[in-house]
């Protein structure tokens, strides 16, 4: 079986990351080749017996391709220090939009967290003085009350005296 085509980009340049790509174009295109030879010949089942261990073997040196890369990554074609300034220098204006974007939210919830808040206190206010005026008129209704109910036990107590001395008197001239 011939080597695959990245081998020397991997193992003599030491290019991980330019290795990967190539292999990885390698794979996709023995793929399709695989897929449509198996379709447009008429005995497709001699097709994946013949190519199916070549595409493993590519799979592989793939996955393995990735992890040595992901191992070592000071082995690069590119210089992804400068490729991640350059990403950053051109998502910094997003990034800062971003930024004012969440600023101007955290600022509107506040706001509408204060609204709110005083909504609240004013609900709560009003309902403390509607309950201080119930409060008032139910203890002016009680003295009220009260007042009647000592009247009237005056008034009872009045009757219940004048007819003690009634039933005192008619006792008493009864036992003379």
């Amino acid at each position: 079986m011939p080597c695959p085509a990245p081998s020397p980009l991997f193992f003599k340049a030491h290019c991980l990351d330019a290795a990967l790509v190539d292999i990885s174009a390698l794979l996709g295109v023995a793929t399709a080749t695989a897929v449509h030879m198996s379709k447009s010949t008429k005995k497709p089942e001699v097709i994946w017996p013949l190519l199916g261990p070549y595409l493993g073997w590519l799979a592989f040196a793939t996955a393995l391709n990735a992890e040595v890369l992901r191992q070592n990554s000071t082995e690069t074609w590119l210089d992804w220090k400068k490729v991640g300034e350059d990403v950053d220098k051109k998502t910094e204006k997003a990034r800062n939009a971003a930024k004012d974007a969440a600023t101007k939210a955290a600022a509107a919830t506040q706001a509408a967290a204060a609204k709110a808040s005083e909504a609240t206190r004013d609900a709560a206010s009003k309902a403390a003085a509607a309950a201080q005026g119930a409060a008032s008129k139910v203890g002016a209704a009680a003295v009220d009350t009260a007042g009647r109910a000592a009247e009237a036990a005056g008034y009872i107590s009045e009757e219940v005296k004048a007819k003690a001395a009634h039933d005192m008197a008619e006792l008493k001239s009864a036992l003379e």
